[in-house]
């Protein structure tokens, strides 16, 4: 070890390694081979770099069971796969080359989503690695789903629909108030169920049949991702403006926060007192935080394209697609102090 300033140097067989060496500025960067593999920055968030078991684009990522499942919209098959740890990945052998969307988990139960044409698919599995084909009832791309209140409920990417199941087996098709918009997300908390849309629609509903259409006060907004946390639901926008983020702490009131973090955010999690929140940008900004939801911090991690982060283990997980070539798919956070 050789220390310098505020900078050590560790050079073993593999890895050449860079921390600071006081708690106020603690970062590492381990290069293996030329190549930046781990990424590093205060207040322990340490982001590193996995190897995905198929060369295919992520969409989501969820974590129940005692694993993660990830999913992909494109590639040559292999478009699920699953991991004990975030770090080994392994292919879902015998799943349909679908677009997969979205994937949740509830009640024992793993449930994905794809936007097919001429109408989506969903799948549900016990185990996370062995999945089974589900009759969809209705003839409509499907775009999100999320599990709560003993229910999982999907939404469509296009049309008035919405399915909901108790088992991701018997679906039954309901009709949302809001038409004509491309609903992309839907989460659940503090017993509401929130849907948003690329067209700035807000909808809530308590049982996943009956919805109702909320005022959204930044209409020119595109809403990408919504999570509950903190006693607040979080909605993050698609199109970069200066009021990034909506927040309410009941899905019917809802206020615009200012935000200077102008990127485009696809994903939001919440765990362990912390919301984080994945997207893509021209530089390496790509990850944020905040323990309240309306006020965030920007910390770099690997230039992709990051779809989704969901929390499992003590840890975060970020999946997405490429933006340069050797850019990761899948990323894991350093973990959460006990």
């Amino acid at each position: 070890m050789i220390a310098s300033g505020n900078m050590a140097v560790k050079d073993d067989s593999a890895d050449i390694v860079f921390m600071g060496n006081t708690k106020a500025l603690r970062a590492k960067y381990i290069f293996r081979g030329g190549q930046l593999i781990w990424n590093g920055y205060r207040a322990g968030w340490d982001w590193e770099k996995q190897i995905s078991a198929a060369n295919n684009d992520l969409t989501s990522v969820c974590y129940g069971n005692g694993i993660f499942v990830a999913v992909g919209a494109s590639g040559i098959g292999n478009r699920i796969q699953w991991s004990p740890d975030g770090e080994n990945w392994t292919v879902c052998q015998g799943v349909a080359d679908n677009a997969w969307q979205m994937v949740c988990y509830g009640n024992g139960i793993f449930v994905a989503v794809a936007n097919d044409t001429p109408d989506g698919c969903v799948i549900m599995s016990t185990d996370g690695v062995n999945w089974t084909a589900q009759q969809n009832p209705i003839n409509l791309k499907l775009s999100s789903v999320c599990y709560g209140n003993g229910l999982f409920v999907v939404t469509t990417a296009a049309g008035n629909q919405v399915l909901t199941s108790p088992d991701g087996v018997n679906w039954t098709a309901n009709t949302c108030s809001a038409t004509g918009a491309s609903w992309i997300y839907v989460c659940y908390g503090n017993g509401l169920y929130v849907a948003i849309s690329l067209q700035g629609n807000i909808v809530t509903s308590t049982n996943g049949v009956n919805w109702t259409a909320r005022t959204d006060p930044l209409a020119s907004n595109m809403w990408s991702t919504v999570c509950y946390g903190a006693g607040l639901f979080v909605i993050g926008s698609y199109n970069g403006s200066a009021n990034q983020y909506l927040t309410s702490p009941d899905g019917a009131n809802w206020a615009p926060q200012q935000s200077a973090l102008g990127n485009i955010w696809w994903g939001i999690s919440y765990a362990g007192g912390m919301f984080v929140a994945v997207g893509d940008s021209t530089s390496y900004d790509l990850i944020k935080t905040s323990v309240d939801g309306i006020v965030w911090t920007k910390h770099t991690a690997f230039k992709s394209i990051w779809k989704s982060v969901c929390y499992g283990k003590g840890r975060f997980v970020a999946v997405g697609k490429p933006n340069f070539t050797d850019s990761p798919v899948i990323m894991t956070s350093g973990k959460l102090a006990a």
